[in-house]
Formats: structure tokens, sequence, C-alpha cells
């Protein structure tokens, strides 16, 4: 948390979007738990690759970054 939120002031301070994956793991481990997204050690099993994937895309598609 405390490195998400010195990147969102980075951003708001550069004006630049934030993809906020710590949000968007919060919501899956509170729904799942965590082994689902995570190793013991904090890295990325392959769910949680694809989840920080789908985060990505979708904040790309919300800022009209993508073309069709």
């Amino acid at each position: 948390p405390h490195a998400n939120d010195r990147l969102q002031a980075l951003s708001q301070a550069h004006e630049l979007p934030l993809v906020d994956n710590l949000s968007a793991f919060q919501q899956v481990i509170a729904r799942s738990g965590r082994e689902p997204y995570l190793f013991d050690d904090d890295h990325c099993t392959p769910q949680g690759h694809r989840l920080m994937a789908e985060t990505v895309y979708g904040a790309l598609e919300a800022e009209g970054l993508l073309d069709r």
C-alpha cells in the first residue's frame, strides 16, 4: 500500500493514469484468498499474472489507448 500511494502521487503529479494492480489483488484475495494469485513470497502465480494483464488492459482500454 505504501508503494501504491507513492505511485498514485507520482502519476497525479505527471498527469498519467495509474494501473492499480493493488486494488485488483485486494478485491480477488478478499473473495478467493491469496493462494490462487500469489505464492508465499508475494510473487504472482500464473493466475496472478493473468489478473495483472487484465488490469493493465482495462486501464489502457479506459484511457482509449487501444486500437481496435
